[in-house]
């Protein structure tokens, strides 16, 4: 790979966080606003040149990811973007210490997030399941597993309270009768379903209430401290 340009360094750090995004979605989060931006478009075209990132075409947009990183068949471009549009959405809703899969992998724990945030003293792990994913409940119920067996590693190493946030394509009334049948009944789990996620405003996803918690059944926000 050829040497990259400081700007470009800083491109691949985000890169890091993202799973597959567009040029769009880097402009954001550098400042805050989804436009065209002349610093993006021209690094990205030169860093895919260079060997650093891989550009797919999904849709009628180009989409991109760090080489290795990712699968490029389109369920997985979707799934990416899907937990990178997440991300920002977080982003924008309070600054916060971003730690992407990778790291994860490499520590050695047995739940992996997409990515996680530190906000104050709270790493939320965030996951996205598909709708396919979702009717697989072997699969679901192993990912709960994982996250309850390594949630004490986690909180220990990163010395802040877990909170594990499921978002899962699936309609509304799933939801509860999923955490019944898994007996999710402690405050580290939050659910919510996908269009529901979506449909909060850049900025409120912390605040909205719409996260189901197994221990009573009722919506809540993640905090009150926004």
């Amino acid at each position: 790979m050829k040497l990259l340009t400081h700007t470009q360094m800083e491109y691949m750090r985000v890169a890091d966080l993202f799973h597959w995004a567009e040029a769009m979605d880097f402009t954001a989060w550098f400042t805050g606003e989804w436009k065209r931006w002349k610093r993006t478009e021209y690094n990205l075209p030169r860093m895919v040149d260079k060997g650093a990132m891989v550009q797919k075409k999904y849709g009628k947009k180009l989409v991109y990811s760090v080489p290795k990183k990712r699968g490029g068949y389109s369920g997985h471009i979707h799934h990416g973007t899907v937990c990178t549009n997440a991300l920002l959405r977080f982003k924008t809703s309070k600054e916060g210490n971003f730690l992407p899969e990778r790291l994860f992998r490499q520590i050695g724990f047995g739940a992996v997030p997409e990515w996680a945030v530190i906000f104050n003293q709270i790493i939320i792990l965030f996951e996205f399941s598909t709708a396919d994913n979702f009717r697989r409940r072997a699969i679901m119920k192993k990912k709960i597993d994982q996250y309850r067996a390594s949630l004490p590693s986690i909180e220990s190493y990163f010395e802040a309270k877990g909170l594990v946030l499921f978002v899962i394509d699936t309609p509304p009334q799933m939801l509860n009768p999923f955490i019944q049948e898994n007996r999710i009944g402690i405050e580290e789990f939050h659910f919510t379903d996908l269009a529901s996620f979506l449909d909060v405003g850049y900025g409120n996803q912390l605040t909205a209430p719409i996260y189901l918690w197994g221990g009573d059944g009722k919506k809540h926000p993640l905090t009150d401290d926004a």
